[in-house]
């Protein structure tokens, strides 16, 4: 028996934004996304990647001063 060689390709893209209104506070928003090769080998090709997860984040920071 012949084995074949297993690629499998994948893809993450990150976005991040911040906003600072003034010194010691800052707003993070972000959104994150990851693509997979469909794992089905009848699946063409030339199908491309195939959403697999995505995720969305929010972050305030703010600076007490005491």
């Amino acid at each position: 028996m012949r084995t074949r060689a297993f690629k499998r390709s994948s893809f993450r893209g990150d976005i991040l934004f911040s906003y600072q209104p003034n010194p010691g506070t800052v707003v993070f928003l972000g959104y994150g996304s990851t693509l997979l090769d469909p794992v089905d080998p009848t699946t063409p090709r030339a199908a491309g990647l195939r959403r697999a997860e995505d995720g969305f984040f929010l972050k305030m920071s703010y600076l007490f001063h005491m």
